[in-house]
């Protein structure tokens, strides 16, 4: 069972979106429509959550870009997230998550917990994956954030064959290293990369490394690098974001993974379009 992360995590980032202005809120809401084109077929995904920021967002004064102030002004939030296939007629899947980050102004640390679930089945079996996470991050100075995360994933399956019922059961732990920084490029911009390091027991090193070129504090053109250690396989991401008004925020991107194996070859193609609502 593929796991929906990148639609899911995208939801429960928030699209990587928070408004920036000097009206206080304190929720936020993202919608998210995904459409994944590959020689399988066409796959839909709708997916979206809701944020609650403990301290109401008042940055009339921050001259930071919006796409990275929550980060970078130290907020901490609640969050959780849904995420859905629109169209597997035979197949039901599902996948939810909830997270916590806990960030002080007054503090350099940051604490973080996620839950992650997916489900799939049909009338011949039934799959599971239940994903628990804790990272910690610190503050190295007020644009540079340095983090480690630990997760461990239960994978279940039960299914009917010839033989009749069986089950599988599976527990993989996981660690990551990431990286965040934002350094202004003068006239108002900013230039802010996020970089992530990771590995599955006894599985590849993945390496993950996202930018953002931020022309003022409303609009940013994003660019990002996914690969898995000795595959023939990366992807390219492109986007674009940009807050209309003081309320919402959009933002498109488009992944391409290129599969160059000895015996299969392939672009999919993933279109992502989403707004965030604050309120």
């Amino acid at each position: 069972m593929k796991l929906m992360t990148k639609s899911l995590k995208v939801a429960l980032l928030g699209l990587g979106l928070t408004s920036l202005n000097a009206a206080d809120y304190n929720w936020e809401l993202t919608g998210l429509y995904e459409y994944m084109d590959s020689d399988f077929g066409d796959t839909k995904v709708a997916a979206g959550s809701i944020r609650y920021y403990v301290d109401s967002l008042d940055f009339g004064s921050s001259s930071l870009p919006k796409m990275e102030a929550s980060i970078f002004e130290r907020l901490s939030f609640f969050e959780l997230a849904y995420a859905e296939p629109l169209d597997l007629d035979e197949l039901d899947v599902s996948a939810w998550g909830a997270s916590y980050v806990h960030r002080n102004a007054a503090s350099n640390h940051i604490f973080s917990a996620s839950y992650f679930r997916q489900e799939a089945d049909d009338n011949s079996f039934e799959q599971s994956a239940d994903v628990f996470e804790i990272g910690y991050g610190h503050y190295i100075s007020d644009n540079w954030i340095v983090g480690v995360g630990v997760s461990r994933t239960k994978l279940e399956e039960e299914y009917i064959s010839y033989l009749g019922e069986d089950s599988f059961s599976e527990e993989l732990d996981a660690f990551t290293l990431n990286s965040s920084y934002i350094s202004s490029l003068g006239n108002d911009t900013w230039l802010s990369v996020h970089a992530e390091l990771g590995k599955v027991e006894s599985g590849p090193y993945t390496f993950a490394l996202n930018a953002a070129y931020h022309i003022s504090e409303d609009i940013g053109f994003l660019a990002g690098y996914e690969k898995i250690e000795n595959t023939d396989f990366f992807t390219l991401t492109v986007g674009y974001s940009q807050y209309i008004n003081e309320s919402i925020a959009l933002i498109v991107e488009v992944d391409t993974d290129f599969i160059d194996g000895e015996y299969y070859e392939d672009e999919v193609h993933t279109y992502r379009g989403g707004a965030t609502f604050r309120f």
